[in-house]
């Protein structure tokens, strides 16, 4: 889900550079296992990205709280009272990529709540995971009490499928561009790093020790099966980090409606005045 360079998206598109390469090379042969955990650690380490003004502006109008997910703080705010939508964002993203949502919310009588993950934004650490999201969106439920629905951005989503096949409590769910496969990014990493066969399979391995899972359990179209509940997904087709065949496939294995638009790849739907109020719609519905 991370990349080992300075230009990491919200997906973990890689491009490694020479000396990692070159290191894990080195350290295949000499120390298997330290070679294992050092792709381990780089592949769960984020970019930590700095909120635009506007969306500083937004983040200081709301309540500051923190809740502790393994020892490590996470800060959230929130805004507003009435039933509960939470916002999640993406890999290498931040709560304020999502602040465009919260006075049109607001206003329409809600509560808006919303985290930065462990290792991004303003909260403390430096890795994370779809378990760490999961965790924190858990332990929100507990504090804040039923989620009326959630708004997910691209590995959010994930995050958010995955939650929800695990006991989540949601009434609606809304993404935009959501990643629907999590093996393709793991091919993606290894080819970056030239891992061999073995090299790929010990890398495997200490992450699933280290999650104390399989990968397989995280899939989101996997976890969509135990997941019913009405579903919204907007996707633009000139994606170049998450293909619109992702949208796509979870909107079908959730039993949901893709909204398909053109122009706006990954990151523009969550500020587009129009993608915003067909959220915006959607999320109030039923409450």
């Amino acid at each position: 889900m991370a990349q080992p360079d300075a230009q990491k998206s919200t997906t973990g598109r890689i491009v490694a550079p020479l000396p990692i390469r070159s290191a894990m090379a080195a350290l295949g042969v000499v120390a298997p296992p330290l070679a294992a955990r050092l792709a381990r650690t780089l592949y769960f380490r984020p970019n930590r990205l700095t909120a635009r003004q506007a969306e500083r502006d937004v983040l200081a109008r709301g309540t500051r709280f923190v809740v502790e997910d393994d020892g490590v703080q996470v800060v959230g705010r929130s805004w507003g009272r009435g039933p509960v939508i939470v916002l999640v964002h993406g890999w290498s993203g931040h709560l304020g990529q999502l602040t465009p949502f919260v006075d049109p919310l607001v206003e329409r009588g809600f509560q808006v709540v919303g985290f930065d993950w462990p290792g991004h934004g303003d909260s403390h650490g430096d890795v994370s995971s779809l378990l760490h999201a999961t965790r924190v969106l858990k332990a929100l439920q507990q504090l804040f009490g039923p989620f009326h629905a959630v708004l997910a951005h691209s590995f959010g989503a994930a995050a958010t499928v995955y939650a929800c096949s695990t006991g989540l409590q949601v009434g609606r769910l809304a993404f935009h561009a959501p990643v629907a496969r999590l093996d393709r990014y793991i091919d993606e990493y290894s080819s970056a790093l030239r891992l061999s066969s073995q090299q790929r399979t010990n890398f495997i391995a200490s992450c699933e020790t280290w999650l104390k899972q399989p990968f397989a359990s995280f899939e989101p179209l996997q976890a969509a099966t135990k997941v019913t509940v009405p579903t919204l997904v907007l996707h633009s087709a000139d994606d170049r980090e998450v293909s619109l065949d992702d949208g796509t496939q979870l909107a079908v294995a959730l039993g949901g409606e893709l909204r398909r638009k053109e122009g706006l790849g990954h990151r523009k739907l969550l500020r587009d005045p129009a993608c915003v109020d067909e959220t915006v719609a959607f999320l109030s519905a039923g409450a």
